[in-house]
């Protein structure tokens, strides 16, 4: 009995006397952050969901949102288990369940995204008789104890959208409430930045005008950090049927306070995809695929450069697709 308690004893000093590893910490933020859509069809039904939510954590350079909620069918790009790592020329969706890691680099997503829609065969997007404008509407929210100053963004556009033989033109109306921080060293909403980066991404398409004419107006919020936005979209089609979408993304339970750095590194041994080259195989696939047809090849050929084009982009988005 006397030896054990002297073992016990031991093991007890010498895990006192054991050194502990030092964990880097930046001074940054933590929040919550949650992103919701309310639908009313035509016909006055109302379809209420959220498409993401968890917890982020954000540095002077570096942020982490680990995913508590997604749903993919109203355009999330990842659920519950993955995360979102994020620094100022890129993000990266981690997914410990595919052991994937896939990688937007801001750069190489606006040159991938420009040539795989001019490549896309029988694709065509166009926004026309276009008017945006912003307006500073006075203080808004205080959220976390940080004040902020609200603004409105009004979008007004007609857009067409043709696939092969299928068209739809609808005149679309959106007015955006933006709720907008001072900036402050270490807090970011980071889809905030990916929205700024994806209109970049499709200026080379037939929204440009839209998207310089949107960017252009931004500028007054560009500095600033948005804590919370409501999007009211009316799109009303050729036979005057309205659809009313409200999207709403806020963030809560605001705190500032050190964040351990090595949560933002990606994990060693997941598969790595780039988008921008998954988008540029994807491009010279369709590309291929327009080839042929003009060439006058047989279909056997041009379906095979279609799935390839397929192929390239499900291999990318694997972890990011719906389930059926």
């Amino acid at each position: 009995m006397q030896r054990s308690v002297l073992l016990l004893a031991a093991v007890a000093l010498m895990g006192a006397a054991a050194p502990v590893a030092d964990v880097a910490l930046s001074p940054g933020y933590t929040y919550r952050m949650r992103s919701t859509m309310r639908v009313t069809d035509p016909k006055g039904k109302v379809t209420e969901s959220v498409v993401m939510s968890g917890r982020a954590m954000m540095t002077a350079t570096a942020g982490r949102l680990d995913i508590e909620q997604g749903d993919r069918s109203r355009g999330a790009m990842a659920e519950k288990g993955d995360y979102m790592l994020f620094d100022a020329n890129r993000f990266m969706i981690v997914s410990p369940k595919e052991k994937q890691v896939v990688e937007f680099a801001f750069d190489d997503m606006a040159k991938g995204a420009t040539a795989f829609a001019a490549a896309m065969p029988g694709m065509k997007v166009s926004a026309t008789d276009v008017r945006v404008a912003m307006e500073k509407v006075g203080a808004g929210e205080t959220i976390g104890g940080v004040p902020t100053e609200r603004y409105r963004m009004t979008q007004e556009y007609a857009i067409a959208v043709q696939v092969a033989f299928m068209k739809r033109n609808t005149r679309e109306q959106v007015v955006t409430e933006y709720h907008v921080a001072e900036p402050r060293s270490g807090l970011a909403n980071p889809f905030a930045r990916m929205a700024a980066n994806s209109l970049g991404a499709l200026g080379g398409t037939g929204l440009g005008e839209l998207i310089e004419k949107t960017m252009a107006a931004s500028r007054p919020i560009a500095h600033g950090v948005i804590l919370k936005s409501v999007a009211t979209t009316r799109s009303t089609d050729d036979k005057g049927n309205v659809t009313e979408t409200v999207h709403t993304t806020e963030v809560t339970e605001l705190a500032q306070g050190d964040v351990d750095d090595s949560r933002f590194a990606p994990p060693a041994g997941y598969e790595r995809v780039a988008m921008g080259q998954v988008l540029g195989e994807a491009s010279r696939a369709a590309q291929q695929q327009g080839g042929t047809k003009e060439a006058g090849a047989d279909s056997t050929k041009s379906g095979d450069a279609k799935d390839a084009a397929k192929g390239a982009l499900k291999r990318g988005l694997r972890g990011m697709l719906p389930k059926p």
